[in-house]
Formats: C-alpha cells, structure tokens, sequence
C-alpha cells in the first residue's frame, strides 16, 4: 500500500485508495485514462496537482460515485 505522502491532498488520497482497492496498477489506470504511468505516479506522490479534468477522468476510470466528485 502507498504511504501517504505529506504533499498530497485527500482528494488524492482518496483516488490511490480507490485505485489500488480496484487492484489496478498506476500503468492500467494511465491506460485507461489515457495518459502516461508517470503521470499517475507524480499525481500520486504529489509531485503535481492534477487538474480538475484529469481528477474527472479518474474518478470515471474508477467509477466513484458523483458524490466524491462533488466533494471536489
């Protein structure tokens, strides 16, 4: 399981908990979300904010509920 890192949001948080209770890789996501792998993991770790339209491509990736994207 990812640690949490201190420079991620819980929004963030909240997608690796979603995705890795999928058992999706950060590989399957990109592909399905359709960027690259490095791109979830700097997502991921916090190394970059994701953009409204990239958290709304997630969250359909991983089929939450528009109650967690309304949290947004």
């Amino acid at each position: 399981m990812m640690k949490k890192s201190k420079n991620t949001s819980p929004i963030v948080d909240e997608l690796v908990k979603q995705r890795q209770k999928r058992k999706l890789t950060q590989e399957e996501l990109a592909q399905i979300v359709g960027c690259s792998q490095s791109s979830i993991a700097r997502i991921e770790s916090g190394l970059v904010s994701p953009t409204l339209n990239m958290v709304d491509k997630i969250c359909d990736a991983l089929s939450i509920t528009a109650i967690f994207k309304n949290k947004l």
